[in-house]
């Protein structure tokens, strides 16, 4: 006959009031959390400069120069851990639960295994500083790691943000984490980029960036606009502002930069900017009408001319995206208004998409409004590997050119033809 021993929820915990975890207590803890149960907590992670040695029990002396003081805000937290107070209201009611994760401390280790020092602790810096508040405890379970030769503070903060995300849904605090710690990677050299990149070069940095997003986040990554919008400002920080490039996600940030050009309201138009969403075309107009009706302006004998924009670019692939939104919308606006007819007293003219690439700029200018009719006549009947093999021969031939004409510069200075 067998017996079944029932193990109840009460036994997993450890009460705050007990002096020490014990051998047994680790024992309990590595048979349901471990390596093998639970590898994104130990291994996943080893490329990132860390090699997972052991878990022991560790005194707390050794981990008072690491605690963090009010509830973990670090180099990938910008905030006090939001779950802070249900883990220290657990603590307090029911003790420390052995099937939750251990402490993760960098460490230095002597030959004989014996930790040397204490270098960081980069998970469980909240449940640390709740037993140091609120319990006897003078030991405490540790997942020991040791650095490797890939070891840096970018790294580090990536895989403190990664662990940090493993347990959570993404959402609108995890997003402003995500970007706190990039901004910090960036901040510890982390991906440089060139004083003046090529646009391979650019490709390469947001290809890199895109893919630490998926890492860091556990691929529960930004809605694409949105990751799209953090991608470009990181950019824009890591280059010191240097990019030519624009990232607007609204029709008003768009015709702020337009109506310095020439598109600016008469009696007789009124500009506006809508996103290329081609089912909001006409809703957007409707409201643009209601406003605009205490203007008096003359819908009759006027027009309404629009300005498509496609948000924010995805630079992993900026022609591919420029030329799949813009025709993506066109055929789709086409095609609804053969069937649609929204009975509005609006004279409305598509004038075309908003410009904001610097790669596109020896096509069309950055920040130019190019008609529909002419991205598609670009296109022709080129695979989208063909549009972009021909915007790539037109950039390279521009380079020799501006390249040919720096050295016939130079040479008519030097013979003193022209002057320096």
């Amino acid at each position: 006959m067998t017996i079944t021993v029932k193990c109840m929820p009460e036994d997993w915990h450890v009460n705050k009031d007990t002096v020490e975890f014990t051998l047994d207590h680790l024992n309990k803890h590595l048979s349901v959390f471990n390596e093998r149960t639970q590898p994104e907590y130990f291994i996943t992670f080893e490329h990132k400069g860390l090699t997972f040695h052991d878990v022991r029990l560790v005194p707390t002396d050794l981990l008072k120069s690491v605690g963090q003081s009010w509830g973990g805000q670090q180099d990938y937290r910008h905030v006090k851990n939001d779950d802070y107070s249900r883990i220290e209201k657990s603590v307090k009611n029911e003790g420390v639960d052995l099937r939750k994760k251990p402490l993760q401390i960098v460490v230095e280790l002597d030959d004989n295994d014996k930790i040397v020092k204490v270098f960081k602790m980069f998970n469980g810096n909240s449940l640390n500083d709740i037993l140091d508040k609120n319990s006897k405890l003078e030991n405490r379970i540790c997942a020991i790691f040791v650095k490797n030769r890939n070891y840096s503070e970018a790294n580090m903060i990536s895989i403190g943000t990664y662990q940090n995300n493993l347990e959570k849904p993404f959402g609108a605090c995890t997003e402003a984490n995500l970007k706190f710690s990039l901004e910090k990677i960036i901040e510890n050299d982390g991906f440089p980029i060139a004083s003046n990149p090529t646009h391979n070069q650019e490709i390469e940095w947001f290809k890199k960036v895109t893919a630490e997003i998926s890492f860091i986040t556990n691929k529960n990554i930004p809605e694409s606009s949105k990751q799209n919008k953090l991608l470009n400002e990181l950019f824009n920080k890591a280059s010191n502002n240097t990019s030519n490039n624009r990232s607007f996600g609204t029709g008003k940030e768009v015709m702020e930069v337009l109506r310095t050009k020439r598109y600016v309201d008469t009696p007789s138009v009124l500009y506006n900017s809508f996103a290329a969403r081609y089912v909001m075309v006409w809703p957007s107009c409707k409201t643009l009408f209601n406003n605009a009706l205490n203007q008096d302006f003359d819908f009759e004998n006027g027009s309404v001319e629009i300005i498509i924009h496609l948000s924010h670019p995805d630079m992993t692939k900026p022609i591919e995206w420029f030329f799949s939104t813009a025709l993506d919308f066109w055929k789709k606006w086409n095609g609804m208004n053969e069937f649609v007819n929204p009975q509005l007293p609006i004279n409305l003219k598509i004038l075309g998409a908003y410009q904001p690439l610097d790669c596109l700029k020896d096509i069309w200018e950055i920040d130019s409004v190019v008609p529909f009719s002419k991205i598609v006549a670009y296109k022709g009947d080129k695979t989208m590997s063909g549009i972009i093999a021909k915007v790539k021969h037109e950039l390279e031939n521009k380079k020799d050119k501006d390249e040919d004409f720096e050295n016939s510069l130079a040479e008519l200075m030097e013979s003193g033809i022209i002057p320096e």
